[in-house]
Formats: C-alpha cells, sequence, structure tokens
C-alpha cells in the first residue's frame, strides 16, 4: 500500500474511477458457499464475465490468480474489489482481500436494486448479472466506503452492540409474554397497575403467585412479606400492595393449569438469563471504552449515557474520516429529503436512509438530554415559537439529535470537553440540504 491513508486511497480512487482507465474492477456476488465475479474496466470492456469460486481461501487465491493475469495482460495500474453486503458472508471475504493489501468497497442494496432495471429495462435476477451490475456501479463511481481499518480498541464493539440489541429484543419478548400470556389469563387486573413488567414486585408475583386464585387463598401477611423483599418500602408502595391483594379476591382470572404454570417457571429463567447475559455484555463494552478518550469526551453531554455513547463510537468509529459533521447527518438519514419540480416543492422530511442503529442512540440520547434543565428550556422556548403540538415536537427533537452530532462533532474533532454555556438557543439549526441527482 502506498502512503496514503485507507479513506484517503478511496477518495483519490473514487475520483479516478471515470477518467482514469488504469483500474481493473471486479464486482463479486457473495453467497453462502460460493462467490461468482465479474472483471470489467473504466470502459466497460468484459475480460471475465463469471468467474465462481468457492467461500475458502483456496477459491479466494484462484480468483486472485486469474485477476492478476488480467491485470498484467491489460496493463491495469491498480484492482478494485467491490461488493453487495449479504448477511455476514461478505465480512470473511473483504478481511482476506484487505489484508492481502487490496482496495474493497461497497455498494448499497437499494442502489443495485434501482441499477438492475437501467440495462435493458428489466427487471432480471441471477448471479451473473449481479456481479456484473457491481462492476457498472463501480464504474460509475457509485461505491461506499468500507471500513476494514478502524481502530483496535473499537474492532469489538460493535459487534458487542448488536448482540445487545439481539438480546435486548428477546427480554422485550419475555415481558410481552409476561402480559399476554400469564397475567392476561390467569390475573388481567395486575397488568394496568405496573408500567414496567419485569418490576421486581411483578417477579415476585409470578415466581410465587402466578394466578389471582393463589393470592385469593393466602393472607395479606404473608403476600405482604414476600413483596416486601423486592426493595424499599414506600406508602405508595404499600397501597399497591394492598390492591392487588385486595383485586385477587375478585379477579376474573382463570384457574392456573400444568401449561400455565410451567410456562411462567420458564420465562423466569429467560428472563434471569437474559439479564445476566446483558450485564456480562456492558462489562465487556464498559471495558472497551473505559481507556478510550473520545468515550470520556462523550460522556459529558447530556443525554449520552454508556450504550449511546458507545454507539455512537461503533459507528463513526474514526472521526478523523469525516471532513464535516453534515457526513455523519446523512450517515445518520437526519438528511433532508424532498420533491422540487418546477413551482412544486414538497414538503421536506428525514430521509432516515443512513444508520439505524446510530439514529436509534441519537433518539435515546435526545430524549434523555431533555432531562436536563438547560436543554429543557431550549426545547420549551423553541416550542412556544414553533407551538405546542405533536409535530413541532418530532420537528424539534429532530433539530436537536442533528444539534447533538454537531456538538460530538466539535468535541471530538477538537479535543475540547463539553461546555454547556456556548450552546445558544439559535444555534438549533435546520437539518441539512443534501439534495438528489433524478
Amino acid at each position: 500500500m502506498d502512503s496514503l491513508s485507507y479513506i484517503a486511497r478511496f477518495r483519490q480512487i473514487k475520483n479516478d474511477l471515470r477518467k482514469n482507465h488504469n483500474f481493473l474492477v471486479v464486482g463479486i456476488d457473495v453467497s453462502k458457499n460460493s462467490h461468482v465475479a465479474c472483471m470489467t474496466d473504466a470502459l466497460k470492456h468484459i475480460h471475465q464475465k463469471k468467474y465462481r469460486f468457492n467461500n475458502s481461501a483456496n477459491g479466494i487465491d484462484s480468483m486472485i490468480k486469474t485477476t492478476k493475469t488480467i491485470q498484467q495482460k491489460n496493463n491495469k495500474k491498480e484492482v478494485i474489489f467491490a461488493l453487495e453486503p449479504t448477511g455476514n458472508y461478505h465480512k470473511p471475504l473483504a478481511n482476506y482481500l484487505y489484508v492481502l493489501g487490496y482496495m474493497v468497497c461497497y455498494v448499497s442494496s437499494v442502489a443495485a436494486k434501482e441499477n438492475r432495471k437501467t440495462f435493458d429495462g428489466r427487471w432480471r435476477k441471477n448471479d451473473p448479472d449481479d456481479a456484473y451490475n457491481i462492476t457498472d456501479l463501480l464504474n460509475q463511481g457509485k461505491i461506499m466506503f468500507y471500513d476494514l481499518e478502524h481502530q483496535k480498541q473499537f474492532k469489538q464493539l460493535k459487534p458487542l452492540i448488536i448482540l445487545r440489541k439481539k438480546i435486548q429484543k428477546r427480554l422485550c419478548s419475555l415481558k410481552v409474554k409476561i402480559r399476554n400470556n400469564v397475567f392476561a389469563q390467569c390475573f388481567p387486573e395486575v397488568d394496568s397497575l405496573y408500567r414496567n413488567i419485569d418490576n421486581p414486585e411483578v417477579i415476585a408475583i409470578l415466581e410465587n403467585f402466578p394466578a389471582a386464585e393463589q393470592i385469593k387463598n393466602t393472607t395479606f401477611n404473608t403476600f405482604y412479606t414476600i413483596l416486601a423483599k423486592t426493595g424499599r418500602m414506600t406508602t405508595k408502595k404499600k397501597q399497591r400492595i394492598y390492591h392487588i391483594w385486595h383485586e385477587a379476591d375478585s379477579s376474573i382470572g382463570c384457574s392456573l393449569n400444568a401449561a400455565m404454570k410451567i410456562e411462567a417457571a420458564f420465562i423466569l429463567q429467560d428472563l434471569k438469563l437474559i439479564k445476566q447475559q446483558l450485564r456480562k455484555i456492558d462489562r465487556e463494552i464498559n471495558s472497551i471504552c473505559s481507556a478510550s478518550q473520545d468515550y470520556k469526551l462523550l460522556f459529558q453531554i447530556p443525554g449520552f449515557g454508556p450504550i449511546y455513547t458507545s454507539i455512537f463510537l461503533a459507528v463513526i468509529k474514526n472521526i478523523k474520516n469525516y471532513n464535516h459533521c453534515d457526513q455523519i447527518i446523512k450517515l445518520a438519514g437526519l438528511d433532508l429529503e424532498y420533491s422540487q419540480s418546477g413551482k412544486y416543492h414538497s414538503k421536506s422530511r428525514s430521509s432516515k436512509k443512513g444508520n439505524a442503529l446510530l439514529r436509534y442512540a441519537l433518539c435515546g440520547a435526545v430524549n434523555g438530554a431533555l432531562k436536563n434543565k438547560f436543554f429543557k428550556v431550549l426545547f420549551e422556548k423553541q416550542l412556544q415559537k414553533k407551538g405546542d403540538n405533536k409535530d413541532s415536537r418530532r420537528i424539534l427533537k429532530v433539530k436537536l439529535a442533528v444539534k447533538m452530532i454537531r456538538i460530538a462533532y466539535a468535541i471530538l474533532s477538537k479535543k475540547e470537553p463539553f461546555d454547556i454555556e456556548k450552546i445558544k438557543l439559535n444555534s438549533v439549526k435546520e437539518p441539512v440540504f443534501i439534495g438528489r441527482e433524478g
């Protein structure tokens, strides 16, 4: 590799692709067991229409050998590989090529789908055509940066974040089962009393009295003693415990059968296991991020908790890869999308075409920031100008998310601590307009 950084090389190649004919471009359609490569150049001369190779080191090496032969025969300066992301199957291939020193990029699945129709006005899909479609996008310069050179300390961060999200979904699924499968049948009255169904009191009820008839046959003192162990006792909690015990006497809940009892036990086991897994993942994430100066800087921003800060760093990786904060705004899918033709101009809205994980973290950070006194006052003053309604709140939250990105970008770029006094009321700007061709 030359002295340029990986992203600088990518930018240079992207600019030179359409005017420099010394590149051999290879589009690879990825699948589970084997891949198909199509090898062309900038003039769209097809050197190899269909080259199928196994998803193994020997298979990739044979493809590279064929590529080198074509490269030498046609006096091409460099080989560029492009992939269309397919599940997780493309990751080992991309990493293998990167380690060997090749430039690897990827094409958007949306762009690949739309570009396929431009060949003959038909929508056909097969492996050789998909590989050629990727090379066509590559020749047009419609490629995206594949970050294979991220900081070592954050290499494992994104997989951990994704794993945590999967386990969090399982936790939500269990909460739904508690509401809809157990209490909906055995004690429907208890559901409305708890906002969080994994409340320690609910778990204690599920563990000891999954059905209303069991509470009905229990004295209040016994019931109170068991639920009193779930945490600090308050007047409100005492009233709630008595209310549950009293409601059980006239409950319309069904009698507990063997299936319900077994399901309740299984749910409790899964709930304990999942919470244990989440704690383990959180410890691992914390151990990775705790040594990072960027993590400490972002953590100072109101709303940026441990998880949201970790997600932000896992997605953007190196702040030096971005020339302007608008690039991160676009990555988050908070850039504005609109349609304009003649005198007609549609209402603009967030594109939501970016990284969903980053957008989720920013939405969570905004909700957290609004609990901060300064941000709350700023938000309410802007809301008074716009009018307090559902649409105004939604628009202002998007603006605040954009402002969060600008703050984070400034802090990470300058390596300066967060200073809330520098944020002015009129500094909450509209999201950037990023026009689209066509």
